[in-house]
């Protein structure tokens, strides 16, 4: 599967992006997360543990048409045309 998605940032994420919404293509979602890097090189530090883009930041959520990827198949969901991947900072506090 693969298509063109509808990726929505939040909050600092959206900020060092400098958009809130982005149209990328890709096969899964490390495809899409690694082309919105190559986009907008800021966010590699910001998503990933690490330069090959093996792990996503325990400090951020993903998720696909609304679904945590960690409850799916994680940086390996697929994602087909017209889904839509969203991406949380964590907020803590109480």
């Amino acid at each position: 599967m693969s298509g063109k998605v509808k990726v929505k940032l939040f909050a600092q994420i959206a900020e060092i992006a400098g958009s809130n919404e982005f149209e990328i293509e890709g096969e899964d979602v490390r495809d899409v997360l690694k082309a919105l890097v190559s986009e907008v090189a800021e966010l590699e530090e910001q998503l990933f543990k690490d330069d090959e883009h093996a792990e996503l930041r325990d400090d951020k959520i993903v998720l696909k048409d609304g679904r945590n990827i960690g409850y799916l198949d994680g940086l390996d969901t697929e994602v087909e045309e017209g889904d839509k991947i969203s991406i949380f900072p964590v907020v803590g506090g109480g």
